[in-house]
């Protein structure tokens, strides 16, 4: 939950303003009166939380079944860039490896991504029992396996145009395609160092 209303969106001023106000004061009621209508998500978390307070799995459940499993898939890629960012940081470079994406029968043996892997779950407070989601067993995961690195092809830049929210800067329009299992926001963060 926590996650999900700390978000903002660059340049979206007013959600910022009341995420950081839920986030300070943790008071849901101000939060979800506050929100405009267009973060209908936001809202019926936060309606669901005044009347049934700490329900967070019955406010997750009054979402979309498809923004449901994107949180899931959403920590378990988050998890993955984590592993991954750590073996980079140590000099790790394996352009074949694949690297588990977590599951509840993610088999983390006696190797370096496993092991990481258990201590990022340890730190998280999670189990891998958890993707097994007992009481949401439509959102269960057993987890898989993705490549550690991948290629990208067909990359266009188009036109620079004025950005929409935010008023001072421009933004530009990218394409290009990844194999299945790689994540466009990990490729995007790349390039956008670069």
């Amino acid at each position: 939950m926590d996650l999900y209303c700390e978000a903002v969106r660059p340049g979206v001023r007013l959600d910022r303003k009341i995420r950081q106000e839920l986030w300070d004061t943790r008071v849901v009621e101000d939060a979800a009166e506050k929100f405009p209508e267009r973060n209908r998500y936001e809202k019926t978390l936060l309606y669901h939380l005044t009347k049934n307070e700490d329900d967070y799995k019955g406010a997750i459940k009054r979402l979309p079944e498809g923004l449901q499993t994107l949180f899931i898939h959403s920590y378990q890629s988050w998890i993955f860039n984590r592993v991954l960012s750590r073996l980079v940081e140590d000099g790790w470079y394996d352009e074949e490896r694949e690297i588990p994406l977590v599951g509840f029968k993610t088999d983390l043996k006696d190797a370096r991504p496993e092991n990481m892997i258990q201590e990022i779950l340890d730190e998280e407070g999670v189990s891998q029992e958890d993707f097994r989601m007992q009481e949401m067993s439509d959102l269960r995961s057993e987890g898989s396996y993705r490549r550690a690195f991948a290629d990208y092809r067909n990359f266009e830049l188009h036109a620079v145009a004025d950005d929409d929210l935010n008023m001072s800067a421009n933004k530009m329009t990218v394409g290009f395609d990844l194999p299945k299992g790689a994540y466009a926001t990990v490729f995007l963060r790349e390039f956008m160092k670069n």
